[in-house]
């Protein structure tokens, strides 16, 4: 493997389930008119829970193995709340998210791969208060429209969390793409 491939840009997600797949589709039809919005494409959508970042390809075997064994001592649990807004609040709005309330059995999940993840390789970052969301779009925050109005009717309320996953990133000439490497079932 050349010293360029050495390395695969990875993050830690939980796949976004149908329910919030059919919504992100209203939304994206609802705002179609904004030309500074970047839709997320449907197939790489999922709620972050954790970016590993550039970790040693040598090393992928592994961390599956850990992971695995990890995860599935970890009960399933739900997420509620989920409302979309514009990220983060405030000035600067890059983002529109569907945003989860923070959640114990979340931050138990993002401390916990964290901890699996450092025995591997050390953690860039220690996230201390993770926000559970769905990043649907970009936006060009200086062509943001502050009177931009999401649909009301559009709420996912709860969903369960009973797996996760691993994703390469690969960021190509068309935009980025995400490959699943590996799925983990958590504790029912």
């Amino acid at each position: 493997m050349s010293e360029d491939n050495k390395f695969i840009r990875l993050f830690m997600g939980i796949p976004a389930p149908d329910s919030c797949k059919q919504e992100y589709e209203v939304l994206k039809d609802s705002l179609s008119d904004k030309a500074w919005l970047s839709w997320t494409k449907l197939e790489n959508l999922h709620i972050t829970s954790l970016f590993l970042g550039n970790v040693n390809a040598d090393m992928l075997d592994n961390l599956i193995e850990l992971f695995a064994y990890g995860h599935s001592q970890i009960d399933a649990f739900e997420l509620t709340n989920g409302r979309w807004q514009w990220a983060p609040k405030g000035h600067d709005i890059r983002m529109l998210w569907l945003q989860f309330q923070k959640s114990p059995d979340f931050n138990l999940l993002v401390k916990s791969s964290q901890g699996w993840f450092s025995q591997i390789q050390p953690f860039p970052q220690q996230w201390t208060a993770p926000i559970p969301h769905m990043t649907s779009a970009r936006c060009n925050p200086h062509k943001f429209d502050p009177q931009t109005r999401l649909p009301e009717h559009l709420v996912c309320g709860s969903i369960k969390v009973d797996k996760l996953a691993l994703w390469r990133s690969d960021q190509l000439d068309g935009g980025i793409r995400y490959t699943k490497l590996a799925g983990f079932a958590l504790r029912s």
